[in-house]
């Protein structure tokens, strides 16, 4: 009874305290991106202003560059470290850490860089986590508790959050895990709402779309939608680790490659700015327009080209919107695609949307449970669940077919090797 109060005691206050702070992260970083749009729009101006925003960038890719060197942890999305700092005993600085992973991906977000918050937060939420439980016998299922405490508090979804720790961290399904994900979760949610309501701020990372049933004559669309879909994501996987290998032997230039990166991220952003950024607002247009076909396909190819770049150099930032943000445009080339051949899909239009973001990352992320879930409880309603679930694991299934590890296994590799 004594270690189980003291359980849930740790994951109490760190619920409560990784809620706080992931607000704190978020009110920082949608400051920060408004300040993006401003900048953006002032570099357009002239040459005189290119110049000065392109001096700007390069001295913020600097900085970024010194933080990663310094602070090694910082790099990348954040959910392999969260995994590795509970799976494997690793020696740093958590709170320099914490700040480092903090005003590291407020550069990012600044300079326009297309990854996202709720990498960050994971790892803001699992560093907390596993400050609070570094001495204590349960420090795994703390610091796992926390990561899906983070990923709750910047998405907005308790459930997904839930079943975040336990899918994505690779946690064991046993009591003590159940217990501490639940109560860190669940105050996490509680504090992190009280607080966005508290201050005006919308919780959910999407709005709710109001769907009817899914259309019984079009069944078959999940079954297509989640072959399309694991076929995508065994590609861009694929990429994506052959690009991380031949980036990870580049050692003494990389800083070139980061600043490269950041650059053409600025060039990108002043003559297509969708191309840029975390995909928050493009999710948001695909649920309700197509783009041209053209333009459709300009965006994923530099998009995608830009989030296995960035992510394979340690850019801190995370992969979860970026890749929702792509399976949404997917879905909307799709969409033309069925459009030109005269098929009615219009009943649909949404769910299809909706289908490719959920298969498409939850094959590219191994985590077809905790998206199908934080897809249902923040965009579509549980009345969808039947559908996303089909679509989900068939394209997980596929994936898990052809490809025997995730880029998250990947990283957490090199990180063993490291330690």
């Amino acid at each position: 009874m004594k270690q189980f109060l003291k359980l849930v005691t740790k994951t109490l206050a760190s619920g409560v305290l990784i809620g706080i702070a992931v607000f704190l992260f978020r009110v920082a970083a949608s400051f920060v991106m408004d300040l993006s749009e401003t900048f953006f729009a002032f570099s357009k101006k002239g040459l005189l202003q290119v110049g000065t925003g392109l001096l700007v960038v390069i001295c913020l890719g600097g900085c970024a560059v010194l933080i990663m060197k310094k602070f090694p942890f910082s790099r990348g999305g954040g959910i392999p470290f969260a995994l590795a700092i509970s799976k494997l005993k690793l020696k740093f600085s958590g709170i320099l850490t914490f700040l480092a992973t903090f005003f590291a991906a407020l550069i990012t977000f600044f300079t326009g860089v297309p990854l996202g918050t709720e990498g960050p937060s994971v790892f803001l939420g699992s560093v907390l986590g596993h400050e609070l439980s570094k001495n204590d016998d349960f420090k795994e299922e703390i610091t796992a508790a926390s990561a899906g405490s983070g990923f709750c508090a910047a998405t907005g979804s308790a459930i997904g959050g839930f079943l975040f720790s336990i899918e994505e961290l690779k946690g064991k399904i046993k009591a003590k895990q159940l217990i501490a994900s639940f109560v860190c979760v669940v105050s996490t949610y509680i504090t992190a709402s009280f607080l966005c309501s508290a201050f005006g701020i919308s919780f959910n990372l999407f709005h709710m779309q109001n769907l009817s049933k899914f259309p019984i004559s079009l069944w078959y669309l999940p079954v297509v939608v989640g072959v399309l879909c694991g076929a995508l994501a065994i590609l861009f996987s694929l990429f994506s680790v052959k690009m991380r290998k031949v980036l990870s032997s580049v050692k003494k230039a990389k800083w070139i490659f980061v600043l490269l990166t950041f650059v053409a991220t600025f060039f990108t952003g002043l003559f297509l700015k969708e191309a840029t950024g975390s995909g928050h607002h493009l999710v948001d247009v695909m649920f309700g327009e197509n783009l041209v076909w053209y333009l459709l396909i300009a965006l994923i190819i530099i998009r995608g080209i830009l989030l296995v770049f960035s992510n394979s150099l340690g850019v801190t930032g995370g992969l979860f919107l970026p890749l929702l943000a792509l399976g949404a445009l997917l879905g909307s080339v799709f969409l033309l695609g069925a459009r030109g051949l005269n098929l009615n899909l219009f009943d649909a239009q949404t769910y299809i949307v909706i289908l490719f973001m959920a298969a498409f990352i939850g094959a590219v992320n191994k985590m077809p449970l905790t998206v199908t879930a934080f897809t249902c409880e923040i965009i579509c309603g549980f009345k969808g669940l039947v559908p996303l679930l089909i679509a989900t694991l068939i394209s997980s299934a596929l994936f898990n077919l052809v490809c025997k590890k995730d880029l998250t296994d990947v990283i957490f590799e090199e990180l063993n090797e490291e330690k």
